[in-house]
């Protein structure tokens, strides 16, 4: 097994600098940055694949510069509060 992931090869992350380091977890400092989220209604499934399919359009200049931008990983989804099944309720994809 190779020493990286499919991610490394072909997605481009977020710089940083690691401010301190603790047991379990160290802390960042990331250069300046655009945050793209939604706030979508629906399944945990639904919601995401629509959140998803709008946020690749922004990414790709569907947006109010008419520019694209730069995708870094993570892409992350999460239920909204109270909604930790993902059944119903808005979901949230940044």
């Amino acid at each position: 097994m190779s020493g990286w992931s499919f991610v490394d090869v072909v997605t481009e992350q977020q710089r940083y600098t690691v401010v301190a380091v603790h047991p379990g977890f160290e802390v960042r400092r990331y250069d300046a940055h655009v945050v793209a989220e939604m706030i979508v209604e629906g399944s945990h499934e639904n919601a995401g694949n629509r959140a998803f399919r709008s946020l690749v359009g922004y990414i790709g200049g569907r947006n109010h510069t008419g520019r694209s931008v730069a995708m870094t990983a993570p892409v992350l989804q999460q239920a909204a509060a109270g909604e930790a099944d993902g059944d119903d309720g808005a979901g949230r994809a940044a």
